[in-house]
């Protein structure tokens, strides 16, 4: 019983693990969107003057 309860803990350590890499890939991809989004706006705004 032990030995199944620290596998689990080990694969649910893992999974947290997983999901907080994928969020931070995620929110990092945002920023750089975003970003590419404003340089866009500033290109787009000197073209129209």
């Amino acid at each position: 019983m032990t030995g199944e309860l620290t596998t689990l803990q080990q694969s649910r350590m893992i999974l947290m693990l997983y999901f907080d890499l994928v969020k931070g890939v995620s929110s990092e991809n945002r920023a750089k969107e975003q970003v590419r989004t404003k340089k866009h706006g500033c290109c787009v705004q000197s073209i129209s003057i």
